[in-house]
């Protein structure tokens, strides 16, 4: 609920005040700050969990997701080339949190997320791979999947996979458009 964002920025806040070198707390606080929209804050506090203790991949990982949420804030106002440099560097922290826990199918479908918006499909179909061998059972995974091979023009791949998607979430309207439109181009090209 995004209204307890402001709460819990102001919980964890108090509690910094009793101990500031509490790494999970200064985490917990950038992801309240990052979800209110406050990225260079989030970002702050994300660079100060992992000062504290660099060996957690959830602080490599919550740095990814403020530094991807900036890059799309800028790509969304054409600051490409700007958008690039933050997705660059989201991917880092989504390979350190790797290095530090690879068994995370989320680090994984992050990283994945990420390098799709790179146009890096290769490297994205290798995350989305790593993801769903970790968690099988998470549609959102396999559309992730299902997009980047659809971008590949690997479209039965595609329909393959979304279809998976499907029967895991038959209410997930973002796969069955996207199967839809797959059927549709095969159509196209069969014709």
């Amino acid at each position: 609920d995004v209204g307890d964002y402001p709460r819990a920025e102001s919980m964890y806040r108090q509690a910094l005040n009793i101990d500031d070198t509490d790494a999970q707390i200064h985490n917990k606080l950038s992801v309240a700050l990052r979800e209110q929209g406050k990225l260079s804050e989030a970002l702050d506090e994300n660079i100060t969990a992992i000062a504290i203790d660099a060996t957690v991949g959830e602080y490599h990982f919550h740095k990814g997701l403020t530094l991807q949420r900036m890059g799309n804030r800028k790509n969304a106002n054409g600051a490409n080339n700007e958008a690039m440099v933050d997705y660059e560097h989201a991917k880092n922290a989504f390979e350190e949190a790797i290095n530090r826990d690879s068994k995370v199918a989320q680090y994984h479908f992050a990283l994945a997320t990420v390098v799709k918006d790179m146009a890096r499909y290769e490297d994205a179909e290798v995350e989305y791979r790593a993801a769903i061998v970790l968690e099988s059972g998470n549609e959102e995974y396999h559309v992730g999947y299902a997009y980047v091979l659809s971008y590949q023009d690997r479209l039965e791949d595609a329909l393959n996979e979304i279809q998976t998607a499907v029967t895991l979430n038959p209410n997930n309207s973002e796969a069955r458009m996207l199967m839809q439109s797959i059927q549709f181009q095969l159509e196209r090209h069969e014709s």
